[in-house]
This record gives structure tokens, sequence and C-alpha cells, in this order.
């Protein structure tokens, strides 16, 4: 599994699966399978996605996006290290749809 910054045509990819609205500031990360083409990223390629939008003095929005245990396994330390240690931000919050138990158990988790 590669992690890296998510080129834009990727974005649908995530936007469509938690539902969220966007803006111009959207960045991503996003996990990809070892055997696909970093510069040409399929929708079929991408294992897990994390979101970061309405960025603010210190904080940013989180969306996650996760299709398999090795994409959050990839993701995880990435998915922090973005918005606390690169943006220097203090806070990251998500929103989770309330049926959505291992989102929520994920949360809990990570707190």
């Amino acid at each position: 599994m590669r992690v890296f910054a998510a080129p834009p045509v990727s974005l649908p990819w995530l936007w469509s699966r938690v539902g969220c609205s966007y803006t111009a500031e959207f960045r991503a990360i996003v996990a990809i399978r070892d055997s696909a083409d970093m510069e040409n990223v399929r929708a079929t390629d991408i294992a897990g996605m994390v979101g970061y939008d309405l960025w603010t003095d210190n904080g940013v929005v989180m969306h996650i996006a996760i299709e398999s245990p090795a994409a959050l396994r990839a993701l995880l330390v990435p998915a922090f290290e973005y918005p606390f240690v690169q943006g220097k931000k203090g806070i990251a919050m998500a929103t989770v749809r309330g049926d959505n138990q291992k989102s929520l158990e994920l949360c809990r988790h990570v707190g």
C-alpha cells in the first residue's frame, strides 16, 4: 500500500463515500494498492482516502473512507501527521453518520 497526496481527479471517490460538501481548500491523502500507477490513479486502485477541509487558524475537518484494514493501517499515521505536524493545527474534527458503527468505534479509539 502506498500513501501520497491525492490527485484532484481522485477526490470524487472520497466525496461519493462520505457525502461531504467541500471548498476550494479541500486536500486529501490517498492509499492505493501497490500494483497501481501513481500517475494515473483510478477509482479501482484506491483502498482509502482522508480528506481535509474547512481549515481554520488551529483546526481542520477530516473526512475518511476506508475499503480495507490494510488501508487503515497505511493511512493511520499519515492521516494525523498531515494536519498536526505539517499543517501545525491543534484540532482535527470528523463527523460520522450515526449508523456507521466502524467509523464511530475508530473515532472513539483515536479520540
